[in-house]
């Protein structure tokens, strides 16, 4: 009787395992033979929709692909020999420049001008984090494969760490890790719960209008004494975002960046690395599950790296500190972070700040990089992206 049951119960071990096998087959072949054109679960947009900008210094537009981000269509089946992702904020996706100004298409220009077969793919997002970046690799990683992930991070302003995860969503995150691992294909044309079905455009103007509102009276008279400009985007609501965000997270006559930011105690500078660390930690171990390398990019901001751009935030009652354009702090604690990883890390202020005389690299009142910044970031990542490559090699 032992023996019996033994034996069925390795028949229906067999039968399950069978069943199992042919289902992750039929995914594959899913995959392969279908472009994924009627994909619900978005990425970062709505798939294959379109959004235009025109804004106080900048006309741009971001067309999302069939996968939902920026991009032309793809199918994950046909892969390049080499497949990069870049996960990060709104400087990773490209905000205020057309797709092919963005400086990840420049790097995948400029490594293709160096005979590799590549493709960058650009999965930006607006405002992302530590928890979005790994719900994306949840479903990205299994179903394109890249055997590089980039992750952008601006100086100093780290993607937040999350709070401890309770045991079910610990095992709600492990159930839809290997759900997506083994169907890539089948659970991406499932629809998964949006609360923000508004157009990207219509979310973003009402965030615009939440933090107008908390604009005070000195601050509004003093946009329109610095530029007539700037007094008719505040009436009309089409502050540039980066501005209004320093408009009401910091308070007028305080510095852009604290002193003790930029010469922190030992003590001080080891907490930011430690918890840089552990944002970047499960990250990491994301990409190590499934052989991809995980590389990060420090890309610059005007805080750090443009005195021009400083000048404008002096004029709107901030205090400015030269210092600021001096200090490798910033740069420091993501090197340090990375190295404990083994994580190659990349940063470039220095080389923006040497080539900020008779260049506009920042958009002067939002912040973001302009066309000639995006080209000279994607140029300056070449020899990295280059060494990633032949590490996978």
């Amino acid at each position: 009787m032992v023996l019996r049951l033994i034996a069925r119960l390795g028949l229906a071990s067999a039968t399950v395992a069978t069943a199992v096998t042919l289902t992750i087959g039929a995914d594959r072949g899913l995959g392969y033979f279908l472009p994924l054109e009627a994909v619900t679960d978005n990425l970062v947009f709505s798939p294959n929709s379109y959004h235009a900008f025109d804004m106080l210094e900048m006309e741009f537009e971001i067309k999302a692909n069939n996968l939902g981000f920026r991009g032309p269509p793809i199918n994950p089946a046909i892969r390049p020999s080499v497949r990069l992702i870049g996960c990060g904020d709104s400087f990773m996706l490209g905000w205020g420049v057309d797709y092919e100004q963005t400086w990840l298409r420049v790097l995948e220009r400029e490594v293709r001008s160096q005979g590799h077969d590549i493709e960058c793919l650009n999965l930006g997002k607006i405002g992302t984090g530590a928890a979005a970046i790994l719900d994306q690799l949840h479903r990205v990683l299994p179903l394109l494969e890249p055997d590089i992930v980039l992750i952008g991070l601006p100086q100093r302003a780290h993607i937040e760490q999350p709070p401890p995860m309770p045991v079910s969503h610990r095992t709600r995150d492990a159930i839809k890790h290997y759900r997506f691992r083994w169907y890539p294909n089948i659970m991406s044309r499932f629809p998964r719960d949006n609360p923000m079905k508004l157009a990207l455009r219509d979310r973003i103007l009402v965030r615009q209008q939440t933090r107008l509102d908390s604009i005070s009276d000195d601050q509004r008279e003093r946009l329109a004494s610095i530029d007539q400009r700037l007094a008719t985007a505040l009436a009309e609501g089409n502050l540039p975002p980066g501005l209004l965000k320093l408009l009401v997270e910091q308070d007028v006559g305080n510095p852009i960046v604290p002193t003790e930011q930029l010469n922190p105690s030992s003590s001080k500078l080891e907490r930011e690395v430690l918890a840089l660390v552990g944002e970047l930690r499960p990250i990491k171990a994301m990409c190590d599950r499934f052989g991809a390398r995980l590389a990060v990019v420090v890309y610059p901001t005007t805080k750090f790296s443009s005195s021009e751009v400083n000048k404008i935030y002096e004029q709107l009652g901030f205090t400015y500190s030269p210092d600021q354009l001096a200090t490798d702090v910033p740069d420091e604690i993501a090197l340090q972070a990375c190295d404990r990883l083994d994580v190659p890390c990349v940063t470039v202020s220095n080389a923006f700040r040497s080539r900020e005389s008779g260049a506009q690299l920042f958009y002067p009142l939002d912040g973001h990089l302009t066309p000639e910044g995006n080209d000279i970031l994607g140029r300056l990542l070449l020899t990295s992206a280059l060494g990633w490559i032949e590490s996978r090699q």
